[in-house]
């Protein structure tokens, strides 16, 4: 999570409420074989390249 409170995704969506609540409750309802299935879709998600510009603004340039 991006505070640092869980370790893993299942403990992030968990910790999630307010207006994430009804998503949620909506993935622990799903079969134990749907969930695995959106883990892994998650897990398979990749951050894009830092472009230039970002890569000198992170380096305070």
């Amino acid at each position: 999570m991006h505070d640092g409170r869980a370790a893993t995704l299942i403990e992030s969506i968990a910790l999630h409420g307010g207006e994430s609540t009804m998503s949620t409750d909506a993935f622990f309802k799903l079969p134990l074989e749907d969930r695995n299935a959106v883990i892994r879709f998650l897990q398979s998600l990749k951050a894009p390249p830092i472009s230039e510009q970002d890569a000198k603004l992170l380096k305070g340039k």
